[in-house]
C-alpha cells in the first residue's frame, strides 16, 4: 500500500470588487478587486488541509497588487462581500449606501514589490 501525498497546490478564489482607486503603475481608476490564496497540502492529488492564505487587493487593468494589513484586511472582505450582495439584491440600496460609507476609508498597505 502507498500513499500519495504533496503541497503548494494553489487556489484563487476572487471575493469581489472593493473600491475605486488609481493604480500607482497603471496610473487608471478602477475598482479593484479582492482575491484570497491559498495553497493546500494534498492527499492522493485531493487538496484537504490549507496551510497558507494570503489576501491581495488588485489592480484589474495592469495586475498590480498590495496586500493589505490585518485592520485594512477585514474592511475590504466586508466591502467585497457587501458589494456582492448588492448585486444580487440581497441588501438595499439605502443599507448599502449607509455600509459603504461607514467602510471608507484609508489604510496600510504593502506594495507588491515590497513583498
Amino acid at each position: 500500500m502507498f500513499f500519495l501525498f504533496g503541497w503548494g497546490t494553489q487556489t484563487k478564489k476572487f471575493e469581489g470588487p472593493t473600491e475605486m482607486r488609481v493604480c500607482r503603475v497603471c496610473g487608471k481608476e478602477s475598482d479593484w478587486h479582492l482575491h484570497r490564496h491559498s495553497k493546500w497540502m494534498t492527499a492522493f492529488l485531493v487538496p484537504v488541509l490549507p496551510y497558507s492564505m494570503k489576501w491581495v487587493h488588485s489592480c484589474p487593468e495592469c495586475g498590480n497588487f498590495e496586500v493589505p494589513e490585518d485592520e485594512e484586511k477585514s474592511r475590504l472582505i466586508k466591502m467585497a462581500r457587501l458589494k456582492r450582495a448588492f448585486k444580487k439584491g440581497k441588501v438595499k440600496r439605502g443599507e448599502y449606501e449607509m455600509e459603504i460609507a461607514k467602510l471608507r476609508r484609508g489604510g496600510n498597505w504593502k506594495s507588491g514589490r515590497d513583498l
